[in-house]
């Protein structure tokens, strides 16, 4: 679940001109144009005015969150939109986090993307009921869940800092013993590692009239 901080926000619409909207409103729609692996953080948003704490643009300033006030509201796992953004002075999601307490997971990319497996596999998988359990399955089970891992990682939806690929799938002997097998089940064992969200960017600096900097040939 994701929760957003109670800070409706001004909306220039063009029929009814000024309206208070839902920030939850503005999230659930960012979420659904964006790829399954892609987080709402840093993401802009348009047509936003101003917040109930920022008020509206045409009063000339503009009210944000302290880092201290971020930091309280993500330890609570409460996301919230707010101006500006890390990349700009734009309206955006600011923390791109559901409600979990576990750092490994409480991201909206794992959300939405283990969702989007999940049900992937669930509808798509459903052509095999039926089928008699041999060795021809198992190639095709394999086959199908390979391939549809391969295509994500084609279109960049699955990807690793190191070029390795980023999952595996058995579906054999090995996890499908003739005792299971002989009651009518398979079952195969997908993994599947995420990509990360970039959320802390460091730049390490070192400057002064005594730095020495060595720059390689070609550089």
């Amino acid at each position: 679940m994701k929760v957003m901080h109670g800070d409706w926000l001004w909306w220039d619409d063009d029929t009814n001109g000024n309206m208070l909207v839902s920030p939850a409103a503005f999230a659930a729609g960012k979420l659904a144009g964006l790829s399954p692996e892609q987080s709402t953080l840093n993401k802009q948003l348009y047509g936003v005015i101003g917040s109930q704490k920022a008020g509206l643009t045409s009063s000339g300033t503009l009210a944000s969150y302290s880092d201290a006030e971020l930091t309280a509201l993500f330890d609570a796992s409460i996301d919230v939109i707010c101006y500006p953004a890390p990349g700009g002075e734009y309206w955006a999601v600011r923390g791109g986090i559901n409600c979990s307490t576990s750092a490994a997971v409480n991201g909206d990319n794992y959300t939405r993307l283990t969702n989007y497996l999940a049900e992937t596999f669930a509808t798509g998988m459903g052509t095999y009921i039926g089928h008699t359990i041999n060795t021809d399955l198992f190639v095709n089970i394999e086959a199908t869940l390979t391939g549809f891992l391969s295509n994500m990682l084609d279109e960049g939806m699955l990807g690793s800092t190191n070029g390795a690929v980023p999952y595996s799938v058995i579906c054999d002997t090995s996890n499908n013993p003739d005792s299971r097998t002989a009651l009518g089940y398979v079952q195969a064992d997908v993994k599947v590692k995420y990509m990360g969200i970039l959320r802390y960017f460091i730049v390490n600096l070192q400057g002064g009239q005594g730095v020495t900097v060595t720059v390689a040939t070609g550089s």
